[in-house]
């Protein structure tokens, strides 16, 4: 790839994040941020990709939970308050993603939070550090899986034991 390309995708991926992250607050959707970029849907998932290392739906879910993750940690609000002003759409939808990848409850989130003023340090940089690996099939036709370091889960565990994982 040329580097003047480089460059102009580049600011244009920098440009979308910033675009999430200014409107996260709502209910976005992968083709609103592909519609935003002016590129093709999966022309600019693959770019993204490339350049950031997440799949786009992968990155707005985390961009949501970290600033979930740092509500939870530092203000009193409701958590069905803290769901809505992340665009959440029910709180069940929030609990099901943040158990997903913080490995416990908001609520025993918010306790661990309080319990012990480092956690949301080690958390959050436990979900940025997280991996994910792609290891391809050799036979053809057969379909690439998946493979996920448990980096997260074990920084998170070692970190606080009041919350059981």
């Amino acid at each position: 790839m040329e580097p003047g390309k480089f460059n102009v995708r580049l600011s244009v991926v920098i440009e979308m994040t910033h675009w999430i992250s200014d409107n996260i607050h709502r209910e976005i959707h992968v083709v609103d941020v592909t519609k935003q970029s002016g590129y093709t849907h999966w022309h600019f998932q693959r770019l993204f990709r490339e350049v950031t290392g997440y799949t786009l739906s992968e990155y707005i879910r985390l961009s949501r939970i970290l600033n979930v993750v740092y509500a939870l940690a530092t203000s009193h609000l409701k958590i069905t308050h803290i769901c809505y002003d992340n665009g959440f759409p029910s709180q069940q939808a929030l609990a099901r993603l943040f158990r997903k990848y913080c490995h416990c409850t908001p609520t025993e989130f918010r306790r661990c939070a309080h319990k012990n003023p480092d956690f949301l340090k080690s958390v959050t940089g436990a979900l940025l550090t997280k991996q994910t690996h792609f290891k391809k099939c050799s036979r053809k036709g057969a379909k690439p899986y998946t493979i996920t370091t448990q980096i997260e889960r074990t920084v998170i565990s070692k970190t606080s034991p009041c919350c059981t994982f």
